[in-house]
């Protein structure tokens, strides 16, 4: 096969993973995002997910609040490899915040070009997708003996677009034969984790997840950790 061929093999493949996703689900979704279930397969969030002494026990919502147009969930929970307190201990704790007023999000939007916090064109996310960000929050001291007397910073902020959206011709990398992104690019916009990000918790929203998310993790902990929970079962 001739490199002409192939890469118009290539380009009609990607022409038929652009045509199965379609402007109207990609536009449903940045009218309303649902949050995925986390670990369906296990049902982590449902009363059979944990058992003590024999008995179902249900965790915690997981939407920590809604306020004026912006959903927060908690994002990282437990697995059942180690206790929550240690997995929290080592890796920090993550939420979701899903612009769902469409004000809020076109604010956003704007705020990231305004601060050219967005990549150049042609990287496969169109900014105008921006539908969710999650942030992660990790303790100023390492290993911390108190997770919550502990002062905490953003190590790490990523923006999504929805997954309907996904798609390198329906974004803006451009559809030339020689194009070698791939179809599902879904960040938009993230921070440098190369570099050594320490963000202040500043911003008002971000500390009210911040502490939504460490009293629901200190009931998960409860629940997990300190009454002998079996975290063998599915």
């Amino acid at each position: 096969m001739s490199r002409l061929m192939g890469a118009l093999l290539l380009a009609s493949l990607c022409l038929s993973t652009a045509s199965a996703q379609t402007p109207e689900k990609c536009q449903a979704q940045l009218q309303h995002f649902t949050v995925p279930g986390v670990d369906e397969s296990r049902t982590l969030f449902s009363p059979r997910a944990f058992s003590v002494r024999g008995k179902p026990v249900k965790l915690p919502d997981r939407l920590l609040f809604s306020d004026k147009g912006i959903e927060v969930y908690a994002n990282t929970y437990p697995d059942g490899r180690d206790s929550f307190e240690n997995q929290i201990r080592a890796g920090g704790v993550g939420v979701l915040m899903i612009y769902q007023s469409e004000a809020v999000r076109q604010a956003v939007i704007k705020e990231l070009r305004e601060t050219n916090a967005l990549p150049p064109p042609g990287f496969g996310a169109l900014p105008d997708n921006l539908k969710y960000v999650e942030v992660h929050f990790y303790t100023d001291t390492l290993l911390p003996a108190n997770l919550f007397a502990e002062k905490w910073h953003i190590t790490r902020i990523n923006y999504y677009q929805p997954s309907a959206c996904r798609n390198v011709f329906q974004n803006d990398v451009h559809a030339t034969l020689g194009n070698a992104y791939p179809s599902s690019v879904d960040e938009v916009a993230y921070t440098d984790e190369i570099k050594a990000v320490r963000l202040p918790i500043t911003n008002p929203l971000w500390a009210r997840a911040l502490q939504a998310m460490l009293a629901w993790t200190k009931e998960c902990i409860e629940l997990t950790d300190k009454r002998g929970t079996d975290l063998s079962k599915p």
